[in-house]
């Protein structure tokens, strides 16, 4: 908003301030003149209409117009707890109450692993919780593909009296070691280590027998590899993170940064009127 002796002249972006705060004094002057007020209305109406009417009613619900960072915020968390919630359903559920939860169960294409890669892998914006899952399946994929060179070299793992145990204590080191050394991303790093320690234990311990079945020696499917089937409750976890950025409206990244730029033009714009 830029002043002269005469009339006030009204600019593109002093209409936007002036159509999300009009509780300043020195605005509601301004908007008196019709010039301004039929200006204002336009800028409105057009920032209602370019959120839409799903996005309005989802912010105003949570504050928006109050405190737009807290309602950013407690909105993806209602989000991520609301299909956390309703992905826990399944494994909280007793057996016998669905074949379908069952037979997901049996198979081991569905466990609270699934739950886990919800809470790691949730973001502000979708392009972010893109990049943060993207980068736990490639860790996952990575364990995996330790694991089953593991089984390759070693089908049995640590039998006793065998010098397997070694081998598997040295080539487990050596993994973790290059994985936490290497300049990777922190929810890669997690996911590769964290899927790679169970399977790593197991290979050590005599007394259990992992069924993994690396996809190069035949026979590879979700009956014989568990390691095939932490890559699917993987492949699902992603699906609902994907799905709870983009219900009931998708959270773009381009939307959340020019909405905050409203929100820091408005400060700005408070903080010149003081100071003048």
């Amino acid at each position: 908003v830029q002043r002269s002796s005469r009339h006030p002249v009204v600019t593109c972006s002093g209409c936007i301030e002036l159509a999300m705060d009009v509780e300043s004094p020195e605005k509601e002057q301004l908007i008196h003149t019709p010039r301004t007020l039929e200006l204002v209305t336009r800028t409105r109406g057009a920032l209602s209409e370019s959120r839409g009417w799903i996005r309005t009613s989802t912010q105003k619900l949570f504050g928006h117009d109050w405190n737009p960072r807290f309602a950013a915020n407690a909105e993806v968390a209602f989000r991520g707890a609301l299909f956390l919630l309703l992905c826990s359903i399944p494994v909280i559920i007793p057996d016998g109450v669905s074949e379908t939860r069952d037979m997901m169960m049996k198979y081991g294409v569905y466990n609270s692993s699934v739950c886990v890669v919800i809470v790691f892998n949730l973001g502000k914006t979708f392009g972010e919780a893109f990049d943060i899952a993207i980068s736990g399946i490639k860790g996952t994929v990575l364990a995996a593909f330790m694991g089953w060179i593991m089984y390759t070299i070693s089908p049995g793992g640590y039998v006793e009296d065998n010098i397997d145990f070694w081998f598997g204590v040295f080539l487990g080191s050596v993994y973790v070691c290059v994985v936490m050394l290497l300049k990777l991303n922190l929810t890669l790093q997690m996911f590769a280590i964290s899927n790679f320690a169970g399977i790593w234990m197991v290979f050590l311990n005599p007394n259990e027998i992992a069924i993994v079945t690396p996809p190069w020696v035949g026979d590879w499917s979700l009956r014989t590899d568990i390691l095939l089937q932490g890559l699917v409750c993987t492949a699902i976890g992603f699906a609902t993170v994907m799905a709870a950025m983009l219900l009931p409206y998708p959270l773009w990244s381009l939307t959340y940064v020019q909405e905050n730029q409203l929100v820091m033009n408005r400060s700005i714009s408070k903080v010149l009127h003081m100071t003048v």
